[in-house]
């Protein structure tokens, strides 16, 4: 059924077509997003997004906004306070004894 419609209806492929590729290249932002950031930037950015449509779309009312202030407020906090754990240099992990994972040797 589909491809009958698509062929009595040959203005929406490039839509499918467009769709298709923005969805593709947003999974790859996605993942290029966690792996670089983490899960939490990722979680915040994608809140973030999600809470300005509803501000947008929306009229919240005095108490979704006192949520979200809440909500938004600890997610934020947690994701800009936290501490990033700093990887040891090459000379510090030699004066520890660890050794090289690809070479085996300090």
């Amino acid at each position: 059924m589909a491809i009958d419609f698509v062929a009595r209806h040959n203005d929406c492929f490039f839509d499918i077509a467009l769709l298709s590729t923005v969805a593709t290249a947003s999974q790859f932002f996605i993942s290029y997003t966690i792996r670089t950031f983490g899960a939490l930037t990722f979680a915040t950015i994608m809140t973030t997004r999600q809470a300005w449509d509803l501000e947008v779309y929306s009229l919240p009312s005095w108490e979704q906004c006192i949520g979200a202030v809440v909500v938004f407020g600890s997610l934020y906090a947690k994701s800009f306070l936290r501490n990033k754990p700093q990887k040891p240099s090459p000379a510090e992990r030699s004066e520890n004894g660890e050794t090289s994972p690809l070479k085996g040797t300090p």
